[in-house]
């Protein structure tokens, strides 16, 4: 059985919109920043997450933009780490350059799917 959550960096006016939206009922958990007291990209904050979903580090991926070096993050707490690249293709070209790391890249949001399931064999 797999089980999915959110990590984030927010203050605690942001919660209140995230418990808001749709988000909240499609993932059985959410790690606060704000809450915990740490932020990406520190491990710490990827165990905890780990931790809920009653898993080790190197059972779980993470899926981000790789703002705040979070990919880096992930990945030193044993998180496969995925960059979403599909978030950046809107911006310009500097952008994106700045922002490319050697992590795999996922080029649409479906293949968020097709990654866990592929990853579930």
């Amino acid at each position: 059985m797999s089980a999915s959550g959110v990590v984030t960096n927010c203050e605690e006016f942001e919660v209140d919109y995230y418990s808001n939206s749709e988000l909240p009922d499609l993932v059985e958990y959410t790690v606060f920043s704000c809450r915990e007291g740490f932020a990406k990209p520190d491990s710490r904050i990827y165990c905890k997450a780990a931790a809920l979903l009653k898993r080790v580090p190197s059972e779980c991926i993470f899926i981000g933009d790789g703002g705040t070096r979070e990919l880096q993050g992930a990945q030193t707490c044993g998180v496969q780490a995925y960059q979403a690249w599909w978030y950046l293709k809107e911006y310009e070209e500097q952008y994106r350059t700045e922002r490319m790391q050697p992590f795999q890249r996922l080029f649409e949001p479906s293949e968020v799917l097709s990654t866990v399931f592929e990853l579930r064999r």
